[in-house]
């Protein structure tokens, strides 16, 4: 699970390259302006700000895939994987009861599933960081 929490939190912070310029850009110039007197001061201290905010910016975004949006995803997926192995069609034109539950139950909660991906997918984008 946290491969797979590094890796969609790897794809959302390479889609979002805008948040990084910002961050980034944002805290070395606020650790420059406010920290030291001299040049060599102010760099040091806008490029430990960056670095600060790139760490930030990762702890963040892992903690909320962690958290709230990959656990919801593996559950879907483990729910779907488990209805196409269990649900075969074949054996609902021979007539086997147990696997007609399982082509009903995969035709109903397909639409459901789809609604539940559309929800995720538009609760997760309207918790950008950026």
């Amino acid at each position: 699970m946290f491969m797979r929490v590094w890796k969609d939190t790897w794809q959302w912070l390479l889609s979002t390259r805008m948040g990084w310029i910002i961050a980034v850009i944002g805290c070395g110039v606020m650790g420059g302006i406010f920290v030291g007197n001299s040049l060599l001061a102010r760099a040091l201290a806008g490029l430990a700000g960056a670095i600060i905010a790139i760490v930030l910016i990762l702890g963040v975004v892992y903690l909320i895939h962690l958290l709230f949006v990959t656990p919801n995803r593996l559950r879907k997926e483990q729910r779907r994987k488990y209805i196409e192995n269990n649900a075969s069609y074949i054996p609902f034109i021979f007539g086997n009861p147990i696997k007609k539950k399982y082509t009903k139950i995969l035709s109903t909660l397909e639409s459901l599933i789809k609604i539940e991906n559309e929800f995720t997918d538009s609760v997760v984008g309207r918790h950008q960081l950026t």
